[in-house]
C-alpha cells in the first residue's frame, strides 16, 4: 500500500497604489452653471472619480469611475476636499481640462494557492487556484494591459481567474 500525501502553499500579495496610464479630458463649458456630470469621492489615495454621467460632457471622454483625479485646469487637487474640487470646476468658464490616472487601490489582493497531492500511483497532481479580492475598480484588465499582455491572452487568463480554474 502507498500512502497519499498532500502539501499546499498559499501566497498573498497586497498591491499598494500602483499608478497606471495618465489621461486628460478637455471640454468646453458654455456657462459657469453648466453641469459636467462628474462625481468625486475622497479616498485614502486622494480624490477619485465616483461617477460620470454618460449623457454629460465628460460621458464620451477617456475618464472613468475609479480613476484618481490629479488636476483641474492644471491646478493640483491633492489635499483638496471633493467640495473644493467641485467648486473649481463650477467656477471654470470655457475650457475645462481634467487629468487623472488609473491606479490599483491598496486594498486589492491577489492570492495564489498551489496544492500538490500524491496519488496512490505515486504521481503528483498539482492544482493552482488564483483569486482576486476587492477589485472594486475592475483594474485587472488595466494591470494586464500595462504589463504588455496581449488582449487575447489576457481574456483567457481573466476567464480562468474569475472561474477559479487557473
Amino acid at each position: 500500500l502507498q500512502k497519499s500525501s498532500s502539501s499546499s502553499n498559499t501566497s498573498t500579495t497586497k498591491v499598494h497604489h500602483i499608478t497606471m496610464s495618465h489621461y486628460t479630458a478637455t471640454i468646453t463649458k458654455q456657462s459657469k452653471n453648466q453641469s459636467i456630470g462628474i462625481g468625486l469621492k475622497e479616498t485614502d489615495a486622494g480624490l477619485t472619480i465616483s461617477s460620470i454621467n454618460s449623457e454629460g460632457p465628460l460621458g464620451q471622454t477617456c475618464l472613468k469611475p475609479g480613476m484618481k483625479l490629479l488636476t483641474i485646469n492644471n491646478i493640483e487637487v491633492s489635499g483638496l476636499s471633493s467640495r473644493e474640487a467641485v467648486q473649481i470646476m463650477k467656477d471654470a468658464e470655457g475650457k475645462l481640462a481634467l487629468s487623472a490616472v488609473d491606479f490599483v487601490p491598496a486594498n486589492i489582493t491577489f492570492q495564489v494557492a498551489v496544492t500538490r497531492v500524491r496519488n496512490d500511483n505515486g504521481q503528483i497532481n498539482e492544482r493552482v487556484l488564483a483569486t482576486m479580492k476587492r477589485d472594486i475598480n475592475n483594474v485587472t484588465p488595466t494591470i494586464f494591459m500595462e504589463a504588455g499582455v496581449p488582449s487575447n491572452t489576457f481574456s483567457k487568463i481573466y476567464t480562468l481567474i474569475e472561474s477559479e480554474l487557473l
